[in-house]
């Protein structure tokens, strides 16, 4: 087992209080690098734990590593006939999808129309990654149900690709565009990104367009706008080019303003170790070092044409703005330091697995 894997279990076992900080970065550690034998340890001690607002943590690097047999010992540890176990945490939903469990579907099918937000979130997640076939035609009829409305299950139309095909996309955009609360369209941005890089542009504009508050951390938008930007390959060089596009037009300071906030959440995502919500989805292979230069460095001696000069001189009110991006410079450039020590270790093992071949 790893270390981290030994450290994560002795601190939530001893532990007077437990450290959301320090258990999020060992799980994110163990979903890294560690595999079957850590997941079955951390799925014994979820099943262990009396509950608490912490243990879903433990679900990331299970739901990664886990197999078929601990998805079936979770499922029924966490699911009964009356539904989720009060003990349970709402994402076991999400991980027995996640981890393939087919015999779980009718359950959470079932689940989607509870009257809970985090249940109805966690059946679809769950569900997107498995077999809809058999429940087709309920899950059309409640999206059906739910279009045009401002507030639905929120996360119903990221199974519309499991239900539809892609001419089913102008609709979700336009139910985002016209009546959809903006607390309540992470589902409709997730659910067109799943139909895949087709449709790059209809994300782009999302991200672009203030009504759907793309950035917005308050109401989980932010983390979904970039998964959606990630699997449809949209990559932070065009979103930096867009905001110095913009930014040489007669375009209006909220404009600029927006797709300034925007490009900055996505950005701490990346920054804040993004997982892989979505087994399928796929990941942006941009380095922190080429987005940095890209951002901040100076294309000539004498003036400032970075972001930050962008900034100071389009929008010198906006001290806030300046003082974020000054806030991620920093954070760039200490992962930037972490990139490198990363490659320096990964390219001493790889020499060193490299004799070690030699020599067999």
């Amino acid at each position: 087992m790893i270390p981290a894997a030994q450290r994560l279990i002795e601190h939530m076992t001893t532990a007077r209080k437990m450290n959301w900080t320090i258990i999020d970065a060992y799980t994110t550690l163990i979903t890294k690098y560690g595999g079957h034998e850590e997941a079955r340890a951390l799925l014994d001690l979820l099943m262990s734990l009396p509950g608490t607002n912490i243990d879903q943590m433990l679900l990331r690097p299970i739901r990664e590593h886990g197999d078929l047999e601990m998805a079936r010992e979770l499922y029924r540890w966490s699911v009964d006939e009356n539904g989720l176990r009060e003990k349970a945490p709402y994402e076991a939903l999400h991980a027995l999808g996640y981890m393939g469990l087919e015999e779980c579907s009718a359950d959470l099918v079932k689940l989607l129309r509870a009257d809970h937000w985090h249940i109805t979130k966690n059946a679809c997640l769950g569900l997107l990654h498995l077999n809809c076939s058999a429940y087709r035609d309920e899950i059309e009829a409640l999206l059906n149900e739910s279009f045009g409305k401002g507030l639905f299950i929120e996360f119903l139309p990221a199974l519309a690709s499991q239900v539809a095909d892609r001419s089913i996309v102008p609709r979700l955009a336009e139910w985002g565009n016209t009546s959809a609360s903006t607390d309540c369209n992470a589902g409709l941005i997730l659910g067109m990104a799943l139909f895949g890089s087709e449709e790059r542009e209809t994300i782009r504009q999302i991200l672009r367009n203030p009504d759907w508050d793309a950035h917005d951390g308050g109401t989980g938008t932010r983390y979904w706008a970039y998964a959606a930007m990630q699997h449809v390959g949209i990559l932070f060089a065009e979103l930096i080019e867009d905001v110095k596009t913009l930014s040489e037009q007669p375009i209006s300071k909220r404009e600029l303003e927006h797709r300034l906030d925007v490009l900055h959440a996505m950005l701490e995502c990346k920054l804040n170790g993004y997982e892989k919500p979505i087994r399928f989805m796929t990941i942006n292979p941009e380095s922190i070092a080429a987005i940095y230069s890209d951002l901040f460095e100076w294309t000539g001696a004498d003036t400032d044409d970075s972001l930050i000069g962008l900034i100071s001189q389009q929008l010198p009110e906006e001290e806030d703005l300046l003082e974020k991006y000054y806030h991620l410079r920093d954070k760039m450039e200490l992962a930037m330091r972490y990139e490198a020590e990363m490659e320096h270790f990964r390219a001493k093992k790889g020499a060193r697995d490299d004799k070690n071949r030699s020599i067999e």
